[in-house]
């Protein structure tokens, strides 16, 4: 799928396209894998419903883009009474009377979290004026360096029964910048506001607010962060890829390159292998602190014609034939390392055959005989134009089949998927994860799909697998696109990070509907596809809680590949995720 496609499904399916037209369209669905879903007669959400959705999401622009600028610009500048210049005349606002707090350090950031009791108005004796609420904004967002970067943007909103023309909305004020100390200082907090708005034009010029309502402050301090980025310095900043901000936007690929890691050559350098449908396969060997340098040519895995460029994106390291020198499959290639020297060519030997639509390999001895096995998953073929049906609900069979690749030695693989039960169901598979769901010694399967459910395959231990997805808790209707396993917190048990789309606006429209709007179980379905990144606790017998809200981790962008290490050395697993899809302009990127 190009960028253009992806984006128009994802915008279709998470209903932010600004028509709502696919409110009307998702009850259409006549799924032979979706029975609840084909044994309810077609129904479209009514005009009024896809009105006033229209008009949620034109208030929201309006506040973000005409009012938004205005304040924030107050906020900066320190201006209390231009800030309670927007409040009404009848106007009353609330602070945090009643609080529940949580205070925490950990590597030398200190957190501090207030918020409103659950079930806890503010008392009527409580109400602040307009002034007040400037100060106390101002206060609540003060205390840095300049400069400081600001934001506000719309998390709800919903049309108020009365008066007319008011709404209600809860918003999301960030502030980021130094603080006195020179450390970092973030403050995140969540204000439920109300206002008539009788001419969106106007809110940032004129007094419109009727109600201010502190909810909830987040505030972080701390050093500078653990890494600093060194990009340039290691020659790493200029590769032969193409640059997407470089190229028109019907030009642009989302997927344009994989890469895999290990010391090739035994030096005590980790080395990257690169794959690029865009050039010749890369190995950029690790220099002693110096950067790296691309040695693909000299160990013979090119030899620089344009014909030799790749037909996939496939990248991993293998030791598959054990003699303690990794070799590496790049592109539909597997080569052989010739103890750091060279590479040499074993695919047709191995017997080894990948289609264009790899989207990764997996790498481990699922069958416990001491060599190592490659499961290679894939998305849809390429090339395959849109039905006219959206295909995102509920979809099975619409992918191609993962492939389970065992070694049997001597160099050859044989392709077991089917005799293993293992091609994950034919869905969108983005990525995935060997990790160990019980205490045997047999890997087991975590397969993250795009527009799907996850699917868990248990490892039966005589070459075959299970799909235990329902049972375990861990397999919610996700737009999945990267997953990491560890143990999180250390009670011998693996935990699962799953990277997923999370999008405000989304969210937003989602809050406007409920499981009435559509057949049983869409629902569910739609609210995972913007839900955010998933964090599964793993407790006693196979199973998995979802903790991500509550563990603060859901929340973090449009996500890929995460990965969980012990980054400042305490004994606990850390999480990075990465954030972004695709920027078109430079000074304006979208992670």
């Amino acid at each position: 799928m190009n960028p253009s496609q992806r984006v128009l499904a994802i915008a279709t399916t998470l209903l932010v396209v600004v028509t709502a037209t696919w409110l009307a369209t998702v009850n259409r669905r006549d799924r032979k894998d979706s029975p609840q879903a084909a044994s309810v007669p077609p129904t479209a959400l009514a005009n009024n419903r896809q009105r006033d959705i229209w008009d949620a999401e034109h208030t929201t622009f309006e506040i973000e883009r005409r009012f938004g600028p205005a304040f924030l610009d107050a906020l900066r500048r320190g201006d209390r009474q231009r800030l309670a210049a927007f409040a009404s005349a009848d106007f009353h606002g609330n602070g945090l009377a009643a609080t529940t707090s949580l205070e925490r350090e950990h590597a030398g950031i200190h957190e501090r979290i207030r918020q409103r009791s659950p079930g806890q108005d503010p008392p009527v004796g409580s109400r602040l004026t307009a002034d007040a609420i400037a100060g106390l904004l101002l206060s609540t967002h003060g205390g840095f360096r300049d400069p400081v970067d600001f934001s506000l943007r719309v998390l709800q909103i919903s049309r108020a029964p009365q008066p007319p023309r008011s709404w209600t909305a809860r918003v999301l004020l960030t502030s980021r910048g130094r603080s006195p100390a020179g450390q970092q200082r973030l403050v995140a907090s969540e204000h439920a506001i109300s206002g008539i708005i009788a001419d969106g034009r106007q809110l940032g010029s004129s007094p419109w607010l009727t109600r201010w309502s502190l909810e909830r402050i987040v505030e972080r301090t701390g050093p500078a962060g653990l890494f600093q980025e060194i990009t340039a310095e290691w020659n790493l900043d200029s590769l032969p890829i193409a640059d997407n901000w470089n190229l028109s936007p019907s030009d642009v690929l989302q997927y344009r390159f994989q890469l895999a890691v290990a010391d090739f050559n035994r030096d005590g350098h980790l080395d990257l292998a690169v794959a690029s449908l865009s050039n010749h396969p890369l190995l950029l060997a690790g220099k002693q602190g110096r950067g790296f340098q691309d040695v693909a040519a000299a160990v013979r895995l090119h030899r620089g014609q344009p014909r030799e460029r790749l037909e996939n994106l496939a990248a991993a390291w293998i030791d598959y034939d054990n003699d303690g020198w990794p070799d590496l499959i790049l592109g539909d290639r597997l080569y052989h390392n010739q103890q750091g020297r060279r590479f040499i060519d074993a695919t047709r030997e191995s017997g080894l055959g990948f289609l264009p639509e790899c989207m990764g390999c997996l790498v481990a001895d699922y069958d416990a005989d001491g060599r190592l096995d490659l499961y290679v998953i894939y998305q849809k073929p390429l090339g395959r134009k849109p039905s006219g049906q959206e295909q995102w609900i509920n979809e099975t069979d619409s992918g191609l089949p993962n492939q389970l690749w065992r070694n049997m030695g001597h160099g050859r693989f044989r392709d077991v998927t089917d005799t293993a039960h293992a091609d994950g169901g034919r869905r969108h598979t983005h990525a995935g994860a060997w990790f160990f769901l019980d205490d045997d010694h047999f890997p087991d399967l975590y397969l993250a799909n795009d527009f799907g459910h996850n699917v868990i395959l248990r490892n039966r231990g005589d070459g075959s697998f299970d799909d235990v997805s329902e049972v375990t808790g861990a397999n919610g209707f996700s737009t999945s696109m990267g997953v990491a396993t560890g143990d999180l917190d250390n009670d011998g048990r693996t935990d699962i990070y799953v990277a997923n789309m999370y999008s405000k606006m989304g969210r937003r429209i989602i809050a406007q509907v409920g499981e009435a709007d559509y057949p049983p179980g869409i629902y569910r379905q739609i609210q995972g596809s913007c839900a955010g990144n998933r964090l599964y606790r793993g407790v006693a017998g196979s199973r998995f809680e979802e903790i991500s809200q509550t563990a603060g981790v859901n929340a973090v962008g449009w996500a890929y590949a995460p990965v969980l290490a012990d980054f400042d050395n305490d004994g606990r697993l850390d999480v990075y995720a990465t954030t972004g899809f695709l920027s078109f302009d430079r000074t304006k990127p979208d992670g």
